[in-house]
């Protein structure tokens, strides 16, 4: 394709998208990157403990990714391949508090020391304590596996290989049953082919079903075939990513949504489709939904979104339907659907997210149906990238 050739199937691609959504702006550089985000970073720094002290080979993540290490003798880290953008930092030593901080990205060589200080002893206190009833201990652990790792195809492959690290407690006046453990959770996800370190930091459930948990994972793929078929792994991560709020994220950085399956609506109240018929007059309603349901806009960086919208958010997957264990969720009559409809609720003016899919804040937005459903069994590294 010679020079004009070029210019003007750009100008092709461009008509219409700067017009429909001026937020978005085709020509500009800074997109072009973010496209592609080749760039890359690296972060050093030491690790101490509060006197000053190095800790050699102190676990050092980002936060929900596969970018890991372990300090040196000398405490010193180094982190390689970071992508640009607002990212998480995670130390953590035994015998002592993790701590992590935000960092943000933007350029390629940053330094950050952390500063970890010893564990208090109150929390084996407290283990002691619930240990002096061991079926209580089996029943809420059964409660909070079922609420963390959840009860999709692929949470019957996980399994928690330190359960003994989690303690208990139940508040009888608020029926809030809540989780701390000593240690990271290890995880063992056979489905999606991850070993998962959770540092966990709180975990609530509620007596009307309402759960949270908050806390920080580091990825590691399995390396060998010991825990089962390389190329199963690959089918069942991109089969948890199309229609993942991840999925949903990196599509409506470029104003892809309905060529990626989506259909979006800002609405009042959550109201389940019924069937095709219905999911289709929501489509023909509402057939361009970046820049009148929903409202994109770059962020201080060319690797950055921020979105916001009325009300509530409707989201519908068409290209893939509810799996069999969501349907065992529901009441015995149900039928799946063709379809997986999810919905956002903003927790304030707007939400800052990553043009690989991944949100900022975590806590800047609550998701209900489909995706509430998806818990830890289908949770994937924020740096996957599917085929």
């Amino acid at each position: 394709m010679n020079r004009f050739a070029l210019i003007v199937f750009l100008l092709f691609l461009c008509t219409g998208r700067v017009f429909a959504n001026p937020d978005i702006n085709c020509f500009s550089s800074r997109n072009s990157k973010a496209f592609q985000q080749t760039e890359k970073a690296t972060i050093t720094g030491k690790i101490t403990d509060t006197k000053g002290n190095a800790l050699m080979y102190a676990s050092v993540f980002i936060a929900n990714t596969t970018l890991g290490t372990i300090s040196d003798e000398h405490g010193d880290y180094r982190l390689s391949h970071i992508p640009l953008g607002q990212h998480t930092l995670v130390a953590s030593y035994v015998g002592y508090e993790f701590q992590k901080i935000s960092i943000n990205v933007n350029k390629s060589i940053l330094s950050q020391n952390l500063q970890l200080k010893k564990t208090s002893l109150e929390i084996d206190a407290v283990e002691v304590q619930d240990k002096k009833s061991r079926n209580k201990w089996k029943q809420n652990f059964k409660k909070f596996k079922k609420s963390f790792i959840g009860v999709s195809e692929n949470a019957s492959l996980c399994k928690i290989i330190n359960p003994e690290a989690l303690i208990f407690h139940y508040d009888k006046e608020t029926r809030i049953l809540s989780a701390k453990a000593r240690e990271p959770l290890v995880i063992e996800n056979n489905g999606l082919g991850y070993t998962i370190h959770y540092t966990l930091e709180k975990f609530e459930l509620h007596k009307n079903g309402l759960r949270m948990y908050i806390g920080s994972a580091q990825f590691t793929p399995f390396e060998t075939e010991d825990h089962g078929n390389p190329e199963e792994w690959k089918k069942n991560r991109e089969f948890a990513y199309r229609g993942s709020l991840q999925h949903f994220l990196k599509v409506l950085a470029y104003d892809s949504l309905i060529k990626s399956g989506f259909v979006v609506q800002s609405v009042t109240s959550m109201n389940p489709a019924n069937n095709e018929k219905e999911v289709d007059y929501i489509f023909k309603l509402h057939p361009e939904p970046v820049g009148k349901d929903i409202h994109v806009q770059t962020g201080r960086y060319y690797y950055e979104r921020r979105f916001w919208f009325n009300n509530i958010l409707d989201v519908i997957y068409t290209k893939e339907g509810e799996g069999f264990a969501y349907g065992a969720t529901k009441f015995p009559k149900y039928r799946l659907k063709s379809f997986q409809q999810s919905w956002i609720r903003l927790q304030g003016k707007g939400a800052l997210f990553n043009i690989m899919g991944y949100l900022n804040d975590p806590n800047s937005l609550i998701v209900y149906g489909y995706w509430a459903f998806e818990n830890m069994a289908e949770a994937l590294p924020q740096d996957y990238e599917p085929d």
